[in-house]
């Protein structure tokens, strides 16, 4: 306990980690931001593919596997283990 972080160095001063999650999220961001940060090489490439979808326009994420589960079936009741 009491171990010390110090930041080394920051590649993207513009981006901070909590802006990039909060860009990720919204509903409303825009294709121009996500350009931005579609061209960022530091950043893992999932969220630099769903960013680039994103800069294309028109991309509306389907989250309904993460919202209901993988059947979709938001109305199947599991049993405990």
């Amino acid at each position: 306990m009491g171990d010390e972080l110090r930041l080394v160095e920051r590649l993207h001063e513009d981006w901070p980690l909590a802006k990039v999650i909060a860009a990720r999220f919204d509903k409303n961001l825009s294709a121009e931001t996500a350009a931005q940060l579609a061209a960022i090489e530091a950043m893992a490439e999932g969220w630099r593919k769903y960013f680039a979808k994103k800069a294309g326009g028109n991309f509306v994420e389907d989250q309904t596997s993460r919202l209901v589960g993988p059947t979709g079936d938001a109305d199947r009741k599991t049993e405990p283990a």
